[in-house]
């Protein structure tokens, strides 16, 4: 018997860790400042938002994209980043994580 493709994919974790603090992931109808983006970073409350009508796979892609933005900030990485360059290294690594996410490779806790 062929197995189903559809997978459910368990809750976003209220928060992710940090070696700064804790960092609050909460999912909102409207991401204000960016109307067209699927997630965000926001260093000053340090807090990552991510857009609710979004498919599950893609919230997890987007949550994962901005864990990225977390690291580089947090390391200083980022300070020696363009936007563009940024941008492409966070798409990259989040594609990466919610791949082996889905795949049952990596988990979320």
């Amino acid at each position: 018997m062929a197995q189903s493709r559809t997978k459910r994919l368990p809750p976003l974790p209220k928060s992710v860790h940090s070696h700064l603090g804790d960092i609050p992931v909460s999912l909102v109808d409207d991401l204000e400042e960016k109307k067209e983006a699927l997630g965000m970073w926001e260093m000053a409350p340090r807090r990552i938002s991510i857009h609710s009508k979004a498919a599950p796979e893609v919230q997890l892609q987007a949550l994962y994209h901005e864990i990225v933005h977390v690291a580089l900030m947090d390391s200083g990485v980022s300070n020696g980043l363009v936007k563009d360059a940024e941008e492409a290294v966070c798409d990259a690594v989040g594609t990466l994580l919610a791949s082996m996410s889905l795949a049952g490779r990596l988990k979320l806790t």
